[in-house]
């Protein structure tokens, strides 16, 4: 499912505490949960503005890396409050416990918040999806989008063929012609 603007912000404000700022940080950022929640205080790097997330997609046992721009994404408040003051290998979205976030471990939270929202059907990975298809439609360009969000160009191109046409349409139609 993907949310509006206004479905987020309903969400995000029918919430508190931990699960807040990891939707606040999906919402922002376009990762995957389990990228967010295995960061680490260390990933982030407030010199360059950045946060390495690392992912275990695809048929490759070895975990792939990127660099996210947070400053670009509106982002860098966010994950200097949770980086303040903490060592580095402290899990930068914590439980309200202060203690790492088990797989999946968010997702009772994240029903309770949905349904505080009156949102049905809404998942955290619908935030993931969420911010890719509003991308898209901004015109942010694919290949920009999938190295963001860690994916290939052939995954968007499946998931969001529709949207790749209609950000081709808008292109084109801004393209100067002799």
């Amino acid at each position: 499912r993907v949310l509006s603007v206004e479905e987020q912000r309903a969400l995000r404000d029918a919430a508190s505490g931990a699960i807040k700022d990891l939707l606040e940080g999906l919402m922002l950022l376009g990762a995957r949960p389990i990228e967010l929640v295995r960061a680490k205080v260390a990933d982030y790097s407030p010199r360059e503005g950045t946060l390495r997330l690392t992912s275990y997609k695809g048929r490759s046992p070895e975990p792939r890396r990127r660099i996210v721009p947070l400053r670009a994404l509106g982002a860098e408040a966010l994950i200097a409050r949770l980086a303040k003051g903490r060592p580095g290998d402290a899990p930068l979205f914590p439980r309200d416990d202060g203690k790492p976030w088990q797989h999946s471990g968010w997702d009772e939270d994240m029903r309770a918040v949905a349904a505080r929202a009156g949102l049905a059907g809404v998942s955290a990975y619908s935030l993931r999806h969420s911010f890719v298809s509003l991308a898209l439609s901004a015109g942010v360009d694919p290949m920009t989008v999938a190295r963001i969000v860690g994916t290939g160009i052939s995954q968007l191109q499946r998931t969001y063929a529709h949207l790749l046409h209609d950000h081709a349409a808008q292109a084109f139609g801004r393209m100067e012609r002799p």
